[in-house]
């Protein structure tokens, strides 16, 4: 599937969402930026639903108790957020009142950061599984590098897509889907929540993210992962094998951003093999020099 799912509408709203973002900037709070969207549906001849109501019905919900920021043209859902960041149990909640209104796709927007995060997410009735990798960049940072279609499955859809956070980012984070223990001195795999369906001529590199022996103690067992082009099979989720060097058990809890991955473009070799190598020999290991 090429397109993304309402697509049309989408790109309206997103228009929508950054220009409130540009005139407001990351101060305000949420209701400010509600009353401006609001003004902007209207200027936009966008139909909507302000402060939609659960029904009642829906997991035994209490008639009023939660509402819907915006139901757009009674197909997208948009929440609003005004934090410092996005936690699981925001797009748990969009996923509920998607599920309670019986629509497919959430938008879910954080303005308190320097650049709009607009996040998709995805009812798990909805069939679209493939999505751009540069569709968690803000338009207001483009991403600085080409981009191309990967198809993805999620485990555990309460989860977040991976996501480039800066225009210039070369690799996405990897979350840990469950809570876990890794014991002192012992080595743990961590699933990763993502069946990724790497692109021909290509690699899906692993590494370790910057902070995670300083902060957690923990190193990549592997070094560097490799994750090939034919491992997305169902049962083929990405997992991180960690090393706990410290003398204490580590929490791992689910949601955490333990490493992160990069798309790398390969070649396979044809060997020649011959009889000799007819360059000179320059040495290794320190030879040429050790500062």
């Amino acid at each position: 599937m090429s397109d993304l799912l309402f697509k049309e509408l989408s790109y309206k709203i997103n228009g929508v969402l950054f220009s409130a973002h540009n005139k407001l900037g990351q101060f305000s709070n949420e209701k400010q930026y509600a009353d401006l969207i609001e003004q902007l549906f209207k200027q936009e001849n966008i139909k909507y639903e302000r402060e939609k109501i659960l029904p009642p019905s829906f997991q035994g919900e209490r008639n009023g108790r939660n509402k819907v920021d915006f139901l757009i043209e009674d197909t997208i859902i948009l929440e609003l957020k005004a934090k410092q960041q996005l936690e699981n149990a925001d797009f748990t909640q969009t996923l509920r009142y998607l599920t309670a209104l019986e629509k497919k796709l959430g938008i879910l927007v954080n303005f308190k950061s320097k650049y709009l995060k607009v996040k998709r997410v995805l009812n798990s009735r909805s069939n679209e599984l493939s999505y751009s990798l540069n569709s968690h960049i803000s338009k207001s940072a483009s991403s600085a590098y080409p981009c191309m279609q990967v198809k993805i499955k999620r485990i555990d859809t309460s989860l977040p897509l991976p996501e480039y956070h800066t225009s210039g980012a070369v690799a996405f984070d990897l979350y840990s889907r469950d809570n876990m223990v890794v014991p002192a001195k012992n080595i743990a795999l961590i699933p990763a929540n993502f069946i990724i369906e790497v692109p021909t001529g290509y690699a899906l590199i692993l590494t370790a993210r910057s902070s995670l022996a300083k902060k957690k103690g923990l190193m990549l067992a592997n070094g560097v992962g490799t994750i090939d082009n034919d491992y997305c099979g169902p049962e083929d989720e990405i997992k991180i094998s960690v090393y706990n060097f410290t003398d204490s058990d580590v929490a791992v809890t689910k949601g955490e951003r333990l490493a992160q991955g990069l798309f790398m473009k390969i070649d396979q070799g044809q060997w020649e093999e011959v009889d000799e190598m007819t360059e000179k020999s320059r040495g290794g290991f320190g030879s040429t020099g050790l500062i």
